[in-house]
């Protein structure tokens, strides 16, 4: 059987175009859902937007994290708790 790649609460890369993978918007996965043909899907909610849009396993990547030590990535800083209380406002 088939296990999701991402989890609840992870920060994901949503990948605007297979063409150009260099442009990605940071967000975070708020249900996965069940598996659907080759697939799962995710619901998801990205950085700046107040609604939440339906991701295919394939269009999102993970988003690596720095080693022990370093400063966090701005993406790693998105979901903050205040931040996720501004999004349900």
């Amino acid at each position: 059987m088939k296990t999701p790649r991402f989890s609840v609460g992870q920060t994901v890369r949503l990948l605007q175009s297979v063409l150009n993978r260099s442009k990605s918007i940071p967000c975070e996965i708020l249900q996965v859902m069940p598996l659907e043909g080759m697939g799962f899907q995710y619901r998801i909610r990205g950085e700046n937007e107040r609604y939440e849009r339906i991701a295919q396993e394939h269009e999102l990547a993970e988003i690596t994290m720095p080693h022990a030590g370093t400063a966090q990535p701005d993406s790693a800083k998105i979901f903050s708790p205040a931040r996720r209380l501004a999004m349900k406002a």
